[in-house]
């Protein structure tokens, strides 16, 4: 599995620093987290019109001096800040990993899409009973006698069993 941090190594650096910085700026308010259908948690400062929307209350408010900082206030900001990035991070890491698995799948589809039209082209010719003709690979031809035919024929149903069977 491919991460930001791998793919990108000399931009991540300065952009984890960026997201720290602005976490802690970002962070107080509200925010609305909920799962979608595909199971993919999400986060927001507006409401939404799903189900399971849990609010999320923050207070890490600026205080005004710094006698009213206490080391347990600076803890709570920084645990859900972490956690926050966190969460964001796997939901990030989760969605590439989807994203893959689906460009995959897609491709995987054309592919046997394309191999079963082609297969039961390739039977229908081995099974008209006219003569085959094949190419030997260096520039010339031969045709195919009936064992070959035969041995073809089994090769392509295989092919048409494996790909056509959606």
């Amino acid at each position: 599995m491919t991460t930001f941090i791998n793919k990108y190594p000399l931009t991540a650096a300065p952009t984890l620093l960026l997201a720290a910085l602005l976490a802690n700026v970002c962070s107080a308010g509200e925010y609305y987290k909920w799962v979608d259908e595909k199971g993919i948690t999400h986060f927001s400062e507006r409401p939404v019109q799903a189900q399971g929307v849990q609010k999320i209350s923050t207070s890490a408010a600026a205080p005004s001096t710094k006698e009213e900082t206490t080391p347990e206030a600076t803890t709570n900001t920084q645990v859900t800040t972490n956690a926050q990035e966190a969460t964001n991070t796997q939901e990030t890491s989760d969605a590439e990993e989807t994203a893959a698995t689906e460009a995959a799948n897609t491709k995987k589809a054309q592919y046997d899409q394309a191999r079963c039209a082609d297969s039961q082209a390739r039977l229908q010719t081995l099974s008209s009973g006219s003569r085959i003709k094949m190419d030997d690979g260096k520039g010339g031809f031969y045709f195919l006698d009936q064992q070959q035919i035969t041995q073809e024929l089994q090769k392509t149903r295989s092919a048409i069993s494996e790909s056509c069977q959606k």
